[in-house]
């Protein structure tokens, strides 16, 4: 089995399928006729209180403007913020 992506030219989304070695039209619609491989379903983030969070965060470590994310350290921080905020919003919304 080999594992190829197909790009929705409507929306825009990607999707990867599995289908067999011996399969030829990659890059075309016959590869959703593999069996697709099941992701995350984003539609059930709350966005909403992702973006409550992470600014309560950035008010909790003084992050207020472009100066302190440039400043020592700043960048770091923030990324870590946001990466932290994405994977409890996720695994909040994939846990119920």
């Amino acid at each position: 089995m080999k594992s190829l992506i197909y790009q929705d030219k409507v929306t825009g989304y990607k999707y990867r399928y599995q289908l067999p070695d011996t399969f030829e039209g990659e890059g075309t619609e016959k590869v959703k006729l593999g069996v697709p491989e099941d992701y995350i379903d984003l539609s059930k983030v709350n966005w909403a209180e992702f973006k409550k969070a992470l600014h309560n965060s950035l008010v909790e470590n003084g992050i207020k403007n472009l100066k302190d994310i440039r400043t020592d350290g700043g960048n770091r921080k923030l990324q870590q913020l946001v990466c932290r905020q994405v994977v409890a919003t996720i695994l909040s919304a994939i846990s119920k």
